[in-house]
């Protein structure tokens, strides 16, 4: 292998990384990037010891270790200014996670002004879309503007995980002023394995929603789809209650289901959990107004769910491959798919889920992987494009 990995230390500071699992699709792709290439790139990881909802998930400062790669758990207090710099020292590439973030980003590029020699990579892991913009979209309008006028990302190159999130950046740097960025696409990689499909048949459809509970995810869209079924079904709700606001609405609107339909929360599932919870239902929704990779689609396609989805993430023509629908949001249009999907036959059921299988099966994460070490390796010019 060549030394070069050893040497070149790409600086990752992120709020959140496992064994923290509540925070959602960032945390979860920068997780299976250390866990793929760790050992063979030292990445310099630095987190909190506290998942989202402050849970605690490490002691503080404690460092573990992946390969070449270390990862050390900050106590909240403890992460300032003074942390942040000593952080710098010694790191070839900067790589932030987030557009926004006050102290794992901006906080970081700011430091860097004094260290332009070396490259920063932004990430902004989906926050560029439409829809994540306009969530709290007066301060983040108030953020774009101090961050244009500072110049914090004038020379920063940026990575894209889909076409789509690539024309998202080209809109925001040019609103930064930014001529010409330099924007690389790698995708997220996904860390999952074909399992086998334990599901049984029986007279009520079940299905999952399994995700944040926030605004973005669309949970209440979900429930008025499913109330409006013809059909009887189980509705189970999986993942952290992120907004307590939006949760109190989800709960008032499962109070006017019909009888016919049993709808009930099941609280947060740990990672090694996901896929063999997954495996006991018959369809997965999430109706989400914007993804960025949906690592939980591509999980519920491994674990041979048929997927029901909006028109607003990278997988798309799922009803042509027979793997579920990617529709647009509209309510009615959700309903008749939910309908359709449970008066299907149990012999079509079984084909879908070959086909979600299959379809999981076409997301190379060697190609996501190459991606990357691409990346990285045009950006710090040294490392190599394959393991030596």
């Amino acid at each position: 292998m060549n030394s070069a990995f050893n040497v070149e230390k790409i600086l990752i500071p992120t709020p959140f990384f496992a064994p923290s699992f509540k925070a959602g699709g960032a945390c979860k792709s920068l997780t299976n990037l250390v866990d793929s290439l760790g050992h063979q790139i030292n990445f310099d990881v630095h987190c909190l010891n506290v998942d989202i909802d402050k849970t605690v998930i490490s002691p503080p400062e404690h460092c573990r270790n992946i390969g070449l790669s270390k990862v050390i758990y900050h106590s909240p207090s403890n992460f300032n200014w003074r942390m942040a710099k000593s952080c710098l020292e010694g790191a070839r590439l900067l790589y932030l996670n987030s557009f926004f973030a006050p102290a794992f980003s901006l906080r970081f590029a700011a430091l860097r002004r004094w260290r332009r020699t070396m490259p920063m990579l932004v990430a902004p892991r989906g926050e560029l879309f439409g829809d994540a913009l306009a969530s709290k979209g007066s301060k983040k309008r108030a953020a774009i503007a101090a961050i244009r006028a500072s110049g914090l990302y004038a020379d920063a190159a940026w990575q894209a995980s889909t076409p789509a999130e690539y024309e998202a950046i080209e809109r925001m740097t040019l609103r930064l002023g930014i001529a010409a960025p330099q924007i690389f696409i790698a995708s997220d990689i996904a860390n999952v394995s074909r399992v086998a499909h334990r599901r049984t048949a029986s007279k009520i459809t079940r299905i999952i929603f399994l995700g944040r509970i926030t605004p973005i995810k669309n949970l209440d869209f979900a429930l008025r789809a499913v109330i409006g079924m013809s059909e009887p079904c189980n509705f189970d709700i999986y993942g952290p209650i992120e907004d307590a606001a939006h949760w109190q609405d989800c709960l008032q609107l499962i109070k006017t289901a019909p009888d016919k339909h049993t709808i009930s929360y099941r609280g947060p599932v740990a990672p090694d959990a996901v896929i063999p919870t997954l495996t006991d239902y018959d369809l997965y929704f999430l109706p989400s107004k914007s993804e960025n990779f949906g690592h939980s689609i591509q999980e519920a396609l491994t674990a041979g769910l048929p997927v029901l989805i909006s028109d607003r993430t990278p997988w798309r023509d799922l009803e042509t491959a027979g793997a579920g629908w990617d529709l647009p949001l509209d309510q009615s249009t959700f309903t008749d798919a939910l309908d359709r999907f449970a008066s299907l036959s149990s012999a079509t059921r079984n084909a879908m889920r070959e086909h979600a299988q299959a379809t999981a099966d076409r997301f190379s994460a060697k190609d996501a992987i190459a991606a990357h070490r691409h990346m990285f390796s045009t950006l710090l010019n040294t490392l190599p494009l394959a393991t030596q």
